[in-house]
């Protein structure tokens, strides 16, 4: 949607001419001086020919003579206006009537791109001249018109005040016209500056040249920068003109390459600039004529060119692909509107007094339309490439995690498997060698053989539980439980039950799932047995609490035994088991897996130490 309001800016605020005011003049017509040489008096001779409102005549070396007959008028003053202000050489022919109501011989005033703007009459950006106009019968007047910079010529006879307001509308134009050339400028200048992309760096200058060329032909260059030095300000016009078009060619060239056209249509498309010496050269030894009929006659293969290569260039992008089509392709109507009134198969209209300034507009709004969009896809790119690297290094760096943990998870496997299957070996070889004669002595070994392989499966049994968790397999379906009751059956299960003491509600409901329950209880119970001293008490305390939820809370206490205080901040992670504790049979998996299954529920579990008591407090919900 926003595109679609860039592009009504254009139109909006590019209006190239202000409408026209009212127009006195009755009838205008035209005669042809291929010398050059006839004087007033001869043309008046001679047969004119009709001539349209806005008068066509091509590049030509020839004298166009226009013969305007201007209404009656009750009007003091009136003012003759000659477009477009850059006309090389204007000269009005115009009479009074003496007292006996008889004309007066013809004056002649003369004004044009080839006299200082400084000694014109009246300082408007259009040639004015004025005149008195009789209050009962129409004025004949005669305006000779030579040129080499334009096709199009107009006269017209407006009131003073419409004239001025004229003026002074071109003015407010031009001005909303060179703003928003002027912030598109120094927008591609910035992101040439941080981009050093040279496509907006030759945008940046196109623009600037454009600009340069728009105030030109307004006739501003002329007014204020070189009044009076009318050759240089001519000539000056001129340059500009075929800078403007070498650069067009170098920036469509760069253009195209960027977006993968064609190499051989980009060739054709970088060939006309190599002409621009060869024009200057024509400029700066007074054939202006000749370097303008050159560079129009370029013009038009260009942008046909240009508009058959947006056709084929092959790009992913919608926006960009329908913006760079809808611009070459409105380029080539325009230009095709433009020229078709030179050929002879139209008529001219006001856009031909300024031809370049709605076209250029619309060209630098449309390419940096297209240039942002780029920009905005590459950086889409570059972040889509950033965040892309970034999951390949978390990949990479969980794979390596993954390799470290099998790692020591293997390590840790094999260690803690050696103890116990030593034990075994060392108790089965003492029963196998007869030495063992007392029963007592046999039980005693036969009980470290099943200590040996409780450790082991306790051992397997906690990584097989971890693997489920790993895998993402183990869900908890939970159903209404009495857990007091739960806690009071597994606890009377333990073969170390008499070193345990309960302290449990009668009743306390809550959905859990019984199996996911019993490894987090247990996994706390057998920890607390094993790391207490030998002959101390572990205490397990039930409890209820409710506050914004409902929560259940369980509470095993024992006392430091010899291996000391747990780390709290690693206390609950994979693989984790103090110094001293490895003279014990264990995973390290234990209270990683009553967190993990903990969180699993909705729930979490805690390490503090209150004194002489270590505390692991497991809390759930009762829902």
């Amino acid at each position: 949607m926003r595109y679609i309001l860039y592009i009504l800016l254009i139109f909006l605020t590019s209006s190239q001419i202000p409408a026209s005011a009212k127009d006195f003049v009755l009838e205008r017509s035209f005669l042809v001086d291929p010398t050059g040489k006839l004087s007033i008096d001869d043309v008046q001779t001679l047969e004119f020919k009709p001539a349209p409102v806005i008068l066509s005549r091509g590049y030509t070396e020839s004298v166009t003579w226009l013969r305007v007959i201007v209404d009656s008028s009750t009007l003091a003053q009136l003012l003759v206006v000659v477009r477009p202000p850059y006309l090389d050489d204007v000269r009005l022919y115009s009479r009074t009537s003496n007292a006996s109501g008889l004309p007066e011989t013809w004056q002649m005033r003369q004004q044009g791109d080839a006299f200082a703007f400084s000694q014109r009459e009246r300082h408007h950006l259009n040639f004015t001249f004025a005149i008195e106009p009789s209050p009962e019968k129409p004025t004949t007047l005669y305006v000779r018109l030579k040129t080499s910079s334009t096709t199009a010529l107009f006269v017209a006879v407006q009131s003073i005040a419409e004239a001025e307001q004229f003026d002074s509308l071109l003015m407010l134009g031009s001005g909303i016209y060179a703003g928003i050339l002027f912030v598109l400028i120094l927008i591609s200048l910035e992101r040439f500056f941080i981009t050093r992309d040279l496509l907006w760096g030759l945008n940046g200058i196109f623009q600037l040249i454009t600009l340069s060329m728009a105030m030109a032909f307004m006739g501003f260059h002329s007014k204020y920068i070189i009044p009076d030095d009318p050759t240089l300000a001519n000539k000056g016009t001129s340059i500009v003109l075929v800078l403007h078009f070498f650069i067009g060619s170098i920036y469509s060239y760069r253009f195209f390459k960027a977006f993968q056209g064609p190499r051989i249509n980009n060739i054709f498309i970088i060939l006309p600039s190599l002409v621009t010496p060869f024009l200057l050269w024509q400029i700066t030894n007074d054939h202006v004529q000749q370097a303008m009929e050159l560079k129009s006659m370029m013009a038009l293969p260009l942008i046909t060119l240009n508009f058959i290569v947006s056709y084929q260039l092959k790009i992913e992008d919608k926006i960009i692909r329908n913006l760079i089509r809808f611009n070459y392709s409105c380029l080539l109507i325009y230009l095709i509107y433009i020229m078709l009134p030179i050929m002879g198969w139209a008529p001219m209209g006001q856009p031909h007094l300024y031809p370049v300034i709605g076209l250029n507009l619309f060209a630098s709004i449309m390419q940096y339309l297209i240039l942002t969009r780029r920009d905005y896809l590459e950086m889409r790119n570059q972040i889509q490439l950033h965040e892309k690297i970034k999951k390949t290094q978390a990949q990479l760096l969980w794979e390596q995690q993954r390799r470290a943990e099998s790692s020591s998870f293997m390590s840790m496997l094999l260690h803690e498997l050696k103890n116990p299957l030593a034990s075994i070996r060392l108790a089965t070889q003492t029963l196998m060698s007869g030495r063992i004669l007392q029963p007592k002595d046999q039980q005693i070994r036969i009980n470290n053989i099943y200590e040996s392989v409780d450790g082991m499966n306790a051992v397997l049994e906690r990584c097989r539980h971890a693997d489920r968790l790993d895998q993402g397999n183990w869900l908890p379906q939970k159903t209404p439980h009495d857990v007091a009751m739960l806690l009071s059956q597994w606890i009377q299960e333990h073969r170390l039950h008499h070193r345990i003491h309960i302290d449990l509600p009668e009743l306390l409901f809550a959905q859990v799932e019984p199996d996911l329950l019993k490894i987090m209880v247990m996994n706390l119970i057998d920890n607390a047995l094993a790391y207490s001293p030998i002959d101390s008490i572990v205490e397990v305390k039930l409890l209820e609490k409710t506050s914004h939820t409902s929560q259940f809370f369980i509470a095993i206490y024992n006392s430091v035994g010899k291996v000391g205080w747990p780390d709290p901040n690693r206390v609950f992670t994979k693989y984790y088991r103090a110094e001293a504790a490895h003279q014990r049979t264990g995973s390290g998996l234990g209270l990683f897996l009553v967190k993990s299954i903990a969180q699993l529920h909705g729930g979490d579990v805690s390490y503090q130490a209150q004194q002489d008591k270590v505390v692991f407090e497991l809390r759930l919900p009762c829902q």
